[in-house]
């Protein structure tokens, strides 16, 4: 039987991944520096440092692990990246089966409007991108898998994000929707969606190389906040942006390879999707009336 390690287990996507791994009757075991989760099936080790963890035999190793709150820097020197990449270096040398990582379009760059495929360039910009291609680097180089998730949403997305800007202003119904940048284009998938892509991926019997999972659809800031005041029933309500750019950042990612090798695709649409998370939103402010 195969036993998947989870690194991050706590986190947004790694709550969703465990879930799901254990749904298929998989042993899944959770790691994670937070306090446990509570996932049903799912045993949950805390630990100081992800270097302390010994895994089970023959396991194979999701990592999720990683901080998203990085500093603007020179990656040469930038701790952030250091530390990433000495945490992979370990993870790489506990004895695994197989380590898929989990990585972020971004590492493709935002100055192409059209879905990038795994075989293109990359042309990261930002810490966060250069140290996940930094992470990637290593992973590769023993020869195991990558995963680059586009711009994943769901119920306990993390904060600051344009979705959960978005979201938090819908009780507020009498003034203007504001938003950064109506401009910029991203691939949102589903949370779960997600969790499905990374399961079907570390179970997978032959998995080597990068693989995007995203929905290769791209929508606007703009026209996302214009989808979730409609489905909040406030579609005359107007959407500003406090920023204009120069040019369309645009991040959305070919989901082709994952649907051949693994028989993947994103199952959620993004008003589905949406809906699910704008209808709480409504409601409470319902009740606060």
């Amino acid at each position: 039987m195969v036993e998947v390690v989870v690194t991050g287990a706590s986190g947004f996507i790694g709550r969703a991944v465990c879930a799901e791994l254990a749904a298929r009757g998989v042993s899944v075991m959770g790691v994670g520096r937070s306090a446990d989760p509570e996932i049903r099936g799912v045993p949950y080790v805390r630990v100081a440092g992800y270097e302390e963890f010994r895994p089970p035999r023959n396991a194979r190793c999701l990592h999720l692990a990683c901080s998203t709150r990085f500093r603007e820097g020179s990656m040469e020197t930038h701790p952030d990246c250091f530390e990433a990449v000495q945490l992979v270096r370990a993870i790489l040398h506990q004895g695994y089966d197989r380590v898929v990582l989990a990585s972020s379009a971004l590492v493709y760059g935002d100055h192409v409007p059209r879905p990038r495929r795994e075989d293109e360039p990359v042309q990261p910009t930002g810490a966060y991108a250069r140290m996940k291609l930094a992470v990637e680097t290593e992973v590769l180089a023993c020869r195991q898998t990558v995963a680059r998730l586009s711009n994943v949403y769901g119920p306990r997305m993390q904060t600051g994000t344009a979705l959960s800007d978005i979201l938090q202003q819908l009780p507020d119904s009498a003034a203007p929707l504001r938003v950064r940048d109506t401009s910029p284009v991203r691939d949102y998938l589903y949370l779960e969606d997600a969790g499905k892509g990374l399961a079907d991926l570390v179970l997978a019997e032959e998995a080597e190389g990068i693989v995007n999972l995203g929905t290769g659809i791209g929508t606007s800031v703009g026209e996302l906040a214009r989808q979730c005041l409609v489905l909040a029933g406030q579609a005359d309500r107007p959407v500003v942006g406090r920023h204009a750019s120069e040019r369309i950042s645009t991040v959305i990612v070919d989901p082709g390879k994952a649907a051949r090798q693994l028989g993947w695709r994103a199952e959620r649409s993004l008003v589905t999707g949406l809906k699910g998370m704008v209808e709480p939103r409504t409601q409470q402010a319902l009740h606060a009336g």
